[in-house]
């Protein structure tokens, strides 16, 4: 018999997701946990998973794994599984295309004229307005912003 380890006590079926995540906001919304402490820990676990999903052992330890299966395609611990490609990359940079050098060379000047005039129109005020070269009056950007916890752990 395998012994239970913290990480296969989580659920791995939507249901079961779904019910966790309700199980966890009773306790939040009831008072029996202080919530700071369930942000970090909720934190802790975003770490977690990023690093385990980064990780090159275990990710190539699970590869072979599913390969054993010996379907591309299959279904196991309420999940479906599938063996495919991922994440695609292309190096045009060998290509030898000065057409596509001189495309990425307007793109750069470009996105950086944008961002230069985002830059000034942020200096802009409802008391402080401008007129651009076409005599259109110019007004700030609506700016909007959410207070939430930014947490590090130690």
């Amino acid at each position: 018999m395998k012994k239970e380890t913290l990480i296969t006590k989580f659920p791995s079926t939507k249901v079961g997701v779904i019910d966790f995540v309700q199980q966890t906001k009773n306790v939040i919304l009831s008072g029996s946990e202080n919530p700071i402490k369930i942000a970090i820990q909720l934190k802790s676990l975003e770490e977690i998973v990023k690093l385990l999903r980064t990780d090159n052992e275990v990710q190539d330890l699970i590869l072979d794994q599913a390969l054993k299966e010996g379907e591309k395609t299959f279904s196991i611990y309420g999940a479906e599984i599938s063996i495919r490609e991922m994440g695609t990359k292309y190096d045009y940079s060998i290509c030898n295309d000065s057409l596509l050098g001189g495309l990425y060379g307007e793109m750069h000047v470009l996105k950086k004229k944008i961002k230069d005039r985002e830059t000034m129109l942020k200096t802009i005020s409802e008391d402080n307005p401008a007129v651009s070269m076409d005599a259109e009056i110019l007004h700030p950007p609506l700016k909007t912003s959410k207070t939430g916890l930014a947490i590090t752990l130690k």
